[in-house]
């Protein structure tokens, strides 16, 4: 081989290295904007699990409350009401029984009892 070939094949094999050298800090940069990322992502649904899993507890909690008062409350309608029809009175027309009667419809204990059992 002679010198001026030698200088030529050294020139490529330097610029092949340089090129291997900017695809290897390219691949770093890539890894590095990646990593940023996902910690970023990570942090990020972390704190929104965090969020559900605070919500779920308090959904369980207020709905175990409510179970248990809405218990009472029917108790306390139905025997209301039995009163009331042993005095020969329509209890059921008055705005109260309306309005228990309405909020059990609407917030019916059993639903909520089986949905609480569904998120525990």
């Amino acid at each position: 081989m002679t010198p001026q070939e030698k200088n030529v094949f050294g020139k490529l094999f330097a610029k092949t290295e340089l090129g291997t050298h900017k695809i290897d800090l390219a691949l770093i940069d890539d890894l590095s904007k990646s990593l940023n990322k996902s910690k970023v992502s990570y942090k990020e649904f972390n704190d929104n699990y965090n969020k559900f899993a605070d919500f779920r507890r308090l959904s369980i909690l207020t709905g175990e409350e409510y179970s248990k008062d809405a218990d009472v409350l029917i108790n306390l309608y139905e025997n209301a009401a039995r009163q009331a029809k042993d005095l020969g009175l329509d209890f059921n027309s008055t705005q109260i029984a309306k309005e228990v009667r309405s909020l059990i419809a609407s917030g019916d204990p059993s639903i909520i009892k089986k949905t609480i059992n569904s998120i525990k």
